[in-house]
């Protein structure tokens, strides 16, 4: 609990009491919990993109290919 008071005061200059973050806590653990028990699509899409660009020199002109 102190990780994460000291952490809310630092980035949002604000105080948080113990029992607050233990609520919230335990309220996000619920949900995770529900979360990581949901049933799985049996395909899921990926797009996977590659690219190189790459300066050259052809008759005293410079350009880019991909």
């Amino acid at each position: 609990m102190k990780e994460i008071q000291g952490y809310l005061h630092e980035i949002y200059a604000t105080d948080v009491s113990a029992e607050l973050i233990s609520e919230i806590t335990d309220e996000v653990m619920a949900e995770l919990t529900v979360w990581q028990n949901r049933p799985l699509e049996s395909h899921y899409p990926i797009l996977y993109l590659d690219a190189i660009r790459v300066k050259i020199r052809d008759n005293n002109r410079i350009g880019v290919t991909t």
